[in-house]
């Protein structure tokens, strides 16, 4: 789990928490929209959002094309949007 913590030591960010969904939880896709562009994103996710998770996470920025994925630990994986 990511603490409450982490959006301090992001300056000059903004920084939207999101609260962990579990496998067969209802989404609603359309809470998850972001239309618009304002430089680099970098989403940091746990590792077991890879796959399925981190894709409905990612194209929710559909301003947002190609994310590189880059290993933070064993526990979590940083995807960086253009």
């Amino acid at each position: 789990m990511i603490g409450d913590d982490l959006p301090l030591e992001i300056r000059h960010n903004t920084v939207i928490p999101l609260q962990p969904f579990l496998d067969g939880d209802p989404i609603d896709s359309s809470d998850y929209r972001y239309k618009g562009h304002a430089g680099p994103l970098y989403i940091v996710l746990p590792t077991g959002y890879r796959g399925a998770k981190a894709a409905m996470i990612l194209g929710s920025f559909s301003g947002y094309h190609d994310f590189d994925e880059s290993k933070l630990s064993d526990r979590f994986l940083l995807y960086r949007g253009n």
